[in-house]
C-alpha cells in the first residue's frame, strides 16, 4: 500500500500529465492540491473530480492504495462506476440549472417591479 502523494505521482505518469496541468483540468489552485496532498487529506470534491476526469481509475486505489490503479473496462465494478459518474454529472447540471432558472425569476421579478414603478 502507498501513500497518497506516491499514488497521485503514479497516476500522472499514467495520465502523462504534470501536477500544473492536473490543477488546470481541476479548475482548482496548485497550492490548495498540494496542500491537500502534502497532508494526506484530499477534499471528497477533489476525488470526484478526479475519477469524473478518468473513469478508469478506481476509486478504491486512489484514497487508499489497494487494488489496481485502472479498473478492467469491461467489469461490472467499471459499468457501475460509468453510471455513477454519469448520474453525478446529470445531478450536477440539474443543480446548475435550478441556479439559472432562479437567478432568470429574480430578475424577471426585480424586473416586473420596476416596470410598475415607472
Amino acid at each position: 500500500m502507498s501513500d497518497f502523494k506516491s499514488r497521485i505521482k503514479d497516476l500522472l505518469k499514467e495520465k502523462r500529465i504534470n501536477m500544473s496541468r492536473l490543477t488546470e483540468k481541476l479548475g482548482i489552485p496548485r497550492t490548495s492540491l498540494d496542500r491537500q496532498i502534502n497532508e494526506n487529506n484530499l477534499k471528497a470534491t477533489t476525488v470526484v473530480a478526479i475519477c469524473d476526469m478518468w473513469p478508469s481509475v478506481s476509486l478504491e486505489w486512489l484514497m487508499t492504495g489497494m487494488g489496481e490503479m485502472l479498473l478492467d473496462q469491461d467489469s461490472p465494478e467499471m459499468q457501475v462506476e460509468k453510471l455513477k459518474r454519469k448520474i453525478r454529472g446529470l445531478e450536477r447540471q440539474q443543480r446548475e440549472d435550478a441556479e439559472r432558472i432562479d437567478g432568470l425569476k429574480k430578475a424577471l421579478r426585480t424586473r416586473a417591479v420596476f416596470e410598475r414603478r415607472r
